[in-house]
């Protein structure tokens, strides 16, 4: 009959202390982000006015293990050119993540505000499904559009995929407006490819929409833009 050896008190108190040791996985983890870019489009709509111009931007986020995560993110812009004092967009949103099966379903809000030009803040509600690099969200504003008149109930649809080829990510998005009140109805579309340099990203977007015959700061928007960028989260 074979004896089974019995661990030595001493192993069992060196496992049980490095047992004890161990760091525990922190509820809370905090990432932030800041970037710089030639320019800077939304929705197929650039922000930024001057062709000369170029955007900075940066933010931070907190997510906790039970899927909940809220942050904020800051850039330059001029939307309205013609108001000196629309110069600083400032977002705070909030958002809830959760399984379903291999998918992971969100619901959040976000609030996009404009201190000194506060006729365009605006707050919108979203749902979002991602799967295998497959997203899709829904927001709909709870306020007028960014500034447009009788425009709150606008709403906009993203799918997106994104993956990677070794050290190059690809980005593909389109993305549906569907206009309430004044604002309109149009789609846009974006292709990136990024790549990483010295610790940062480094970013190609090219961006168009199909509102013909409509523009915002002097650029139409069914003319493509090119966006380069450098970006890093740490």
């Amino acid at each position: 009959m074979k004896h089974l050896t019995t661990p030595s008190l001493s192993i069992l108190i060196a496992a049980s202390a490095f047992a004890q040791a161990a760091p525990a996985t922190p509820a809370w983890t905090q990432t932030s982000n800041i970037a710089l870019s030639t320019d800077y489009v939304f929705r197929g709509v650039s922000q930024i006015a001057s062709s000369n111009a170029m955007a900075f931007s940066g933010g931070t986020d907190i997510t906790h293990s039970s899927g909940f995560a809220a942050g904020a993110w800051f850039s330059n812009q001029n939307f309205n050119s013609n108001d000196d004092n629309d110069t600083l967009e400032a977002d705070l949103y909030a958002s809830y993540t959760f399984k379903v099966g291999s998918a992971d379903l969100s619901t959040g809000v976000m609030t996009y505000n404009y201190p000194g030009a506060d006729a365009y803040n605006t707050i919108e509600g979203n749902l979002g499904i991602a799967l295998s690099g497959v997203s899709l969200k829904y927001a709909y504003a709870f306020t007028d559009y960014f500034g447009v008149a009788t425009s709150d109930g606008t709403s906009y649809l993203d799918l997106s995929y994104s993956r990677s080829f070794g050290d190059i990510g690809l980005g593909l998005h389109y993305g549906w407006t569907f206009g309430a009140g004044a604002q309109d109805d149009y789609e846009d579309y974006k292709i990136s490819l990024s790549y990483p340099v010295l610790g940062y990203t480094a970013t190609v977007a090219y961006t168009d929409a199909n509102l013909s015959g409509v523009s915002y700061n002097s650029k139409v928007l069914d003319k493509g833009v090119t966006v380069f960028s450098l970006s890093k989260t740490f």
